[in-house]
């Protein structure tokens, strides 16, 4: 037993060792070391994180950072994470990254690809919770935003960015009603051009879809 902090939910791994988890209601985020099995560190993160697992990658300047999203602010908020090698950073926000709109659920990346991918579902505006955001990872800001055609029509919220094995493509769900089928999207993960849908009578609610081999491997 670790005592941390309240109203602990969601979370993934950082450096394949340490577990951060939101602390939802606090707007703070618990770093434990699954190595030495101790407390790491408490980090002040935006208003309601939701990191669902976060995101990964090596920054050229900070090392190894996670990121999370955040239900309550616009903002992501990127962490440090190596304490060995980039002490001067870890367990410090190094970036906190202005979107423009609050109710992100999902962010996700992959080594292969230079962007981090946000969502809006949460959000109250039929416009945020239509679109999706791109980070560039190396200058940490917003790179691209975008409404996806189709999706305010059928009431749905794009949701759960997520790429396959190896990195090339992003499959993210438009989420509505269960009355009415509406799609999964795919996209170019280097360009964000649009690739292909999935459609059908049998794509109804969409959300979560999960590679194998990411989930498995924590490529997130």
């Amino acid at each position: 037993m670790i005592d941390t902090e309240l109203f602990l939910h969601d979370g993934g791994w950082a450096l394949k060792r340490y577990f951060i988890v939101a602390a939802n209601t606090m707007n703070k985020l618990i770093a434990i070391d699954t190595k030495t099995r101790e407390f790491a560190a408490e980090v002040e993160a935006g208003v309601r994180p939701h990191p669902g697992r976060g995101s990964n990658w090596v920054h050229p300047t900070y090392g190894p950072v996670w990121a999370t999203g955040n239900i309550g602010s616009p903002e992501v908020t990127v962490v440090g994470v190596d304490p060995e090698k980039h002490p001067q950073y870890a367990w410090k926000v190094v970036k906190r990254i202005q979107l423009p709109y609050a109710g992100t659920l999902f962010i996700k990346s992959h080594p292969n690809s230079p962007w981090v991918i946000v969502d809006f579902p949460m959000s109250p505006s039929p416009e945020a919770a239509a679109s999706l955001c791109a980070i560039d990872k190396r200058k940490l800001e917003v790179t691209k935003c975008w409404e996806v055609p189709g999706a305010r029509e059928l009431k749905a919220r794009m949701v759960h960015p997520e790429f396959n094995k190896g990195g090339t493509e992003i499959w993210v769900s438009a989420w509505g009603s269960k009355d009415t089928p509406t799609f999964i999207v795919v996209y170019d993960a280097l360009t964000l051009k649009e690739k292909a849908r999935i459609t059908g009578d049998w794509v109804r609610t969409p959300t979560g879809k999960f590679n194998v081999y990411n989930t498995a491997h924590d490529i997130y």
